[in-house]
């Protein structure tokens, strides 16, 4: 999965951050990007959301254009600097209410 590679890359991460990110080992990740083992839905969003691109991206769907760094308006910055006081349990809950949100916008557009 050379896309997984690129996103990882675009974000200036190495393998092993992304691995501990995800809670599975370096080796884990990189059968990821190779291609030696199939990405389960729910690691492929978390990733997608991580690398701050479309899981069609990742999985070779969308063009490459997709994979342009996501701009930062003031509510990005306002809420990367209240996340950034929080225990990672509060940074995972967080998360998992934005995509609660974004998964009730999609059902009403």
């Amino acid at each position: 999965m050379n896309r997984l590679k690129e996103a990882r890359r675009a974000k200036h991460m190495t393998q092993a951050e992304v691995a501990r990110h995800m809670g599975i080992s370096q080796n884990g990740y990189s059968n990821w990007e190779t291609g030696a083992r199939t990405i389960d839905a729910a690691s492929l969003s978390e990733l997608a959301a991580l690398f701050g691109v479309s899981a069609d991206y990742l999985l070779g769907l969308d063009a490459p254009a997709a994979a342009a760094p996501l701009g930062f308006d003031d509510f990005t910055y306002a809420m990367y600097d209240a996340a950034r006081e929080l225990t990672q349990e509060n940074k995972e809950r967080l998360l998992e209410m934005a995509r609660f949100f974004q998964q009730q916008q999609e059902k009403r557009d």
